[in-house]
């Protein structure tokens, strides 16, 4: 009797397991955002770059540094439409805020990686 249930128990246990393996917060495929972002044609020293789907939900972002950016979250971002907000200082420094900003939509597609380069004048 003792060993039916252990290997009940056991049984249970793996299926529960697998069970949850490969699953995200959605249930959909996430990816991973990185790129460049350039002011006047150089790397951008600071910033920040940040991801808000458009029709509401958590945003995303990454600080710039030697002009690059990764979103890394625990969960990446799911696939749809995002605003994007870059902002950056042209000096480089950051001290004086952030005086370089631009916005713009993308499309993620949710193949595992997607790169989005942002160019500031």
């Amino acid at each position: 009797m003792r060993k039916t249930l252990r290997v009940l128990f056991v049984i249970t246990f793996s299926l529960l397991l697998l069970g949850g393996v490969g699953c995200s917060r959605s249930g959909k495929t996430r990816t991973r955002v990185s790129g460049l972002v350039t002011v006047d044609g150089r790397p951008a020293k600071v910033g920040r770059v940040t991801f808000t789907p458009v029709g509401g939900g958590r945003a995303y972002s990454d600080s710039i540094s030697g002009g690059r950016y990764a979103v890394r979250s625990r969960y990446s971002m799911p696939p749809g439409e995002y605003t994007v907000r870059v902002e950056c200082s042209g000096d480089g420094t950051g001290r004086g805020g952030f005086d370089r900003q631009m916005t713009d939509k993308v499309a993620i597609t949710g193949f595992g990686r997607d790169t989005y380069d942002f160019y500031l004048k």
